[in-house]
């Protein structure tokens, strides 16, 4: 098992997809933070020092489309970068565009490939070690 020192943020509004993905992390190395509520983890984050998030993308009252926003905000004002992987049950080109337009690490729909997901974490991480 490697020692990740990426902290890592998970947000599903699914308590069951949220204990997967943290289980499945946490195996691999990672530490993790969780939240099913979107709003609750953007307000955590100014005053934490998470660099990649993994985010369901439909959420009632606050979306993935909305965490990446706010989190694209948060990294200018913070002045750090941060990695948004957004998950989705449906397989929605538009909604993939839209994600990429606005800066998201990459898509992954659901059901999930924990194999890739690892990968485009391991990705994610190389990323934001790079000066």
């Amino acid at each position: 098992m490697a020692d990740y020192q990426t902290p890592v943020m998970v947000v599903d509004d699914d308590p069951m997809i949220v204990a997967m993905l943290q289980d499945t992390l946490e195996e691999s190395g990672y530490n993790v933070v969780t939240f099913t509520n979107a709003k609750e983890a953007v307000e955590y984050l100014p005053n934490s020092d998470i660099e990649l998030i993994i985010s369901d993308y439909h959420m009632p009252e606050f979306t993935g489309l909305d965490l990446l926003k706010k989190v694209n905000e948060l990294q200018e004002s913070l002045g750090r970068r941060m990695c948004v992987i957004i998950l989705s049950a449906q397989k929605d080109a538009k909604i993939a565009l839209e994600l990429v337009m606005h800066k998201a690490f990459c898509y992954q729909s659901k059901p999930l490939d924990i194999q890739k997901l690892l990968m485009d974490v391991s990705r994610a991480v190389t990323k934001l070690a790079l000066p």
